[in-house]
């Protein structure tokens, strides 16, 4: 039934419970898993931003943008070697773009069976004023998804 699995992920700690979930989807048929993570450009300009108004001037946004998607390439290697010793088959993809857009051709163009996503991502705050990305997902996917919810007993944080 869920043989095949997309796992967006932004390495937040909602992501990481998200991915603990997907392992144990093993039993009930999972055998693949697609890991996807993407750069969004548009992100990286509003950290450079914030970094004008902290007074952290000038970020060159093509290094840092390069440095994060180094940073963010070995993140998912790690997460596809987890997989496999877990007994999964599994790939990383790491693209640019829009997240929602992303998660959505992927699911596509990979055919999976379902989607495992965090509710939330690292920016509660950018959620809330740009929409959220799981939201989305959850009314445009032909695919099932399941959600990951914060554990908010924890105090309310993840």
């Amino acid at each position: 039934m869920f043989r095949k699995v997309l796992y967006p992920t932004d390495f937040s700690e909602v992501a990481t419970r998200a991915l603990e979930y997907i392992k144990q989807l093993k039993p009930a048929g999972a055998q693949e898993v697609v890991i996807l993570h993407i750069l969004d450009r548009k992100e990286l300009r509003n950290l450079a931003l914030l970094g004008g108004v902290t007074g952290n001037y000038p970020i060159d946004l093509n290094t840092e943008f390069k440095r994060l998607e180094n940073e963010h390439l070995e993140n998912v290697r790690n997460i596809v070697n987890e997989l496999k010793t877990a007994g999964f088959s599994a790939k990383g993809i790491v693209r640019e773009g829009n997240p929602l857009a992303e998660i959505l051709k992927t699911a596509e163009d990979e055919a999976v069976s379902v989607i495992v996503i965090g509710s939330t991502g690292k920016s509660n705050l950018q959620e809330t004023i740009l929409g959220s990305v799981s939201e989305g997902v959850i009314k445009r996917s032909c695919q099932p998804v399941l959600i990951i919810k914060r554990d908010t007993r924890q105090g309310g944080h993840v």
